[in-house]
């Protein structure tokens, strides 16, 4: 291997030496200490600490670096302390996630690394975003990202092993500095001795380190970010829109107000998006803040979460929720485990145009949200109206956390309200009690208020009918309330019955309102099949009907 200096001082190439020397010890300690069985697992990035290391030395501190497992020079150069990286691969305090991860599984701030999680991939997508906000703000900085064999989707050959053993960064490194008299054996005993004593005393703070007490509320405290959502007053001033214009306008203002959010989408900016719900925003925030994407679900979810570490906001519009499935991966083991695996909020809001009863077919009109409920860490909105869907994207918008807003497709058009002309916000996690009765709860959402509403406009029932707007958290204080009023609960969904929120939901009245009923609960869902195109199957597969037939049955019990 040939070395250049080109004009590097002796000092430079010494304090080189340590630091591509460092790693190396530190895993000849690892690979030790899990043969001994004091640690579980461990990575090895033997022989690539110069890719590493020189990475790491090459960026500047605030410039962010996103590692794989194999990288452990670019931890070092960065000098994170010992302890800290030893207690992270021990499950310690210490470490980075308060032992809810291990290796290389965490990010820092201080430090300005992102490790990866097991899915490796997403490194990519994510640290495009991150770069693209220092883009957007126009700040000159790099943002490295390192993508293994596996993220490559292949297997290393043998040969490629063979030919690069014989390449060890640390011995041909050390090999030339002693052909240039730059160090002697001396200087390597001495420096080896101090960093295998600093790998020893490190080691200790961590081994005597005690492991992290389980407390219930702190685990589920830490799954979001805790800081309250600005809330601002609807005031006096309204207009009637649709449920499209109340999202749009929402986002409109949601943009005037934070000049660090960003839109992403397929067709978003000049075409203004599928639905048009985006559209002029090209003109009045520029195409920067309004950009198309490739039709990659994976890389756009991932760039919004890199945007939201490097202090930006975003909204991702899925051109339908049904596409949602190739970016799955990025939200329920990304956007959704960040903040209770390190600390980092992820304001990300992924907007989903969900639904059938529109003639679409099975890849256009799936109900899947109960996917995301399943998912600890998101937060799911669904609003029922205009003025509701105008608030909740708002406060979408305003909250931290990573958040999937539901939007059904067959509402944009058909439903008008009255909606305020302010920026507003309504609280997510609140259902709303559309109509009061004393017979029976009704408890849904979506498209699924509508069937009720119609239901009981032709019909003389009263019933409690409860539009949920947030799936997850639901609103069991309102549910509950309403079941030991009335004593009859059934829950309707446009989603398939098999898995819905439905089953939840009777779990919970069943478990903590079991003494108030009067009647079994009912779940009134869609057929469990893909949902048909044709009209007459599709309006089969929906529950509209059965609900009806439903509810009276459950009157009559």
């Amino acid at each position: 291997m040939n070395f250049n200096r080109n004009g590097i001082s002796d000092e430079m190439l010494k304090n080189i030496y340590k630091e591509l020397l460092k790693p190396r010890l530190i895993e000849e300690k690892m690979l030790v200490l899990l043969r001994q069985g004091k640690i579980a697992k461990w990575f090895s990035g033997i022989g690539q600490e110069a890719i590493s290391v020189g990475c790491g030395l090459a960026l500047n501190p605030d410039e962010y670096i996103l590692p794989m497992h194999r990288n452990l020079g670019v931890f070092t150069t960065r000098h994170i302390p010992l302890n800290r990286l030893f207690s992270q691969w021990q499950g310690k305090l210490g470490g980075f996630t308060k032992g809810r991860d291990r290796s290389f599984h965490f990010g820092t701030q201080e430090f300005k690394i992102i490790g990866m999680i097991s899915h490796l991939g997403p490194q990519l997508g994510v640290a495009d975003g991150i770069a693209l906000a220092n883009l957007i703000r126009k700040e000159k900085k790099v943002t490295a990202v390192f993508s293994g064999d596996g993220g490559s989707s292949e297997y290393v050959p043998q040969e490629l092993f063979d030919m690069w053993g014989k390449k060890d960064p640390v011995n041909n490194y050390e090999n030339y500095l002693l052909k240039e008299k730059v160090i002697d054996e001396a200087f390597i005993a001495l420096t080896r001795r101090d960093i295998k004593s600093e790998i020893e005393k490190n080691l200790e703070i961590t081994f005597a380190e005690a492991n992290p007490e389980a407390h219930t509320e702190i685990e589920i405290q830490d799954l979001y970010d805790q800081r309250p959502v600005p809330t601002f007053d609807a005031g006096e001033k309204v207009k009637e829109i649709r449920y499209l214009d109340a999202i749009t306008e929402g986002m409109r203002q949601a943009m005037q107000r934070h000049d660090n959010l960003v839109i992403m989408g397929q067709d978003i900016a000049d075409y203004g998006g599928v639905f048009k719900a985006t559209q002029g925003f090209l003109e009045e925030f520029g195409r920067a803040r309004v950009r198309n994407t490739p039709l990659c679900e994976s890389a756009i979810v991932g760039a919004a979460q890199g945007l939201a570490i490097n202090g930006m906001k975003a909204i991702v519009e899925m051109q339908f929720a049904d596409f949602v499935t190739c970016g799955f991966n990025q939200i329920v083991n990304n956007l959704a485990k960040t903040h209770y695996r390190w600390g980092q909020n992820v304001d990300v809001v992924v907007r989903m145009p969900t639904g059938a009863a529109v003639n679409a077919g099975p890849f256009h009109s799936q109900s899947n949200e109960a996917w995301f409920v399943h998912t600890p860490g998101l937060k799911v909105v669904y609003p029922a109206f205009p003025d509701d869907a105008k608030g909740l994207i708002a406060a979408s918008i305003e909250d931290p956390n990573p958040v999937m807003f539901f939007e059904h497709k067959a509402l944009y058009r058909s439903i008008t309200g009255m909606v305020p002309e302010n920026y507003y916000t309504t609280e997510i996690g609140k259902a709303k009690l559309i109509q009061e009765g004393n017979d029976i709860s009704i408890i849904t959402y979506g498209l699924g208020v509508h069937w009720a509403l119609e239901v009981l406009k032709e019909e003389n029932i009263s019933a409690d009918l409860i539009d949920l707007r947030t799936l997850l958290p639901w609103d069991k204080e309102a549910v509950e309330k309403s079941i030991r009023k009335t004593g009859k609960a059934i829950v309707l969904h446009e989603d398939t019955l098999t898995g819905g929120i439905g089953g939840e939901i009777a779990a919970h009245i069943a478990e903590h309102c079991f003494e108030h009923l009067d009647a079994p609960i009912i779940r009134s869902a869609s057929l469990d099949t893909p949902v048909p195109m044709n009209l007459e199957l599709e309006w089969n597969f929906l529950p509209k009907k059965r609900f009806k037939e439903q509810l009276h049955k459950l009157l009559g019990y």
